[in-house]
């Protein structure tokens, strides 16, 4: 049985800019997941969340082979990313094998790499009163300042 699923979103229309996309296509416990997009601070969001949910789909003890190719930029966040969910799969036991990847994207997942695999993986879980608190707090600020502005149209137009 074969089955693709798409993570992620392909473009941001308003600023025109590529975001971070993961699709995964499975057949017979051989995954492959395929990175488009540019992997940097500002647009891994999605893919993140992408491969939070992949992380769980992915059975114990499967092939995974990530294809980088189609990726056009990765800074230390986006490798970073990448190389928790490698070693994610590993601790599945999984047989992780990344392809595609240019020289530059070699020697940067290189870098990374051992700095990773010490690190423990850690993901925090928003509460839903942390939540609800900063919306709260947005919501008063946002209050405040238009009363401030309010009173200082009221100062201007009484003072005519």
């Amino acid at each position: 049985m074969s089955s693709t699923i798409y993570f992620g979103a392909i473009t941001d229309m308003e600023n025109n800019t590529s975001k971070a996309v993961v699709t995964i296509n499975e057949k017979d416990n051989v995954y492959l997941l395929k990175c488009t997009g540019v992997w940097t601070l500002n647009n891994i969001a999605d893919a993140a969340s992408a491969l939070k949910n992949i992380s769980q789909t992915i059975v114990r003890q499967s092939n995974v082979s990530w294809d980088v190719s189609l990726v056009k930029e990765f800074d230390s966040v986006g490798v970073i990313l990448l190389l928790q969910y490698v070693k994610i799969f590993k601790e599945k036991k999984c047989v992780v094998d990344i392809t595609g990847a240019n020289a530059a994207q070699e020697k940067i997942f290189m870098l990374f790499q051992k700095e990773v695999e010490k690190t423990k993986i850690s993901t925090p879980e928003r509460h839903l009163i942390s939540d609800t608190f900063e919306k709260i707090g947005k919501k008063t600020v946002s209050s405040l300042l238009d009363s401030v502005q309010f009173i200082s149209f009221l100062g201007k137009v009484l003072s005519l």
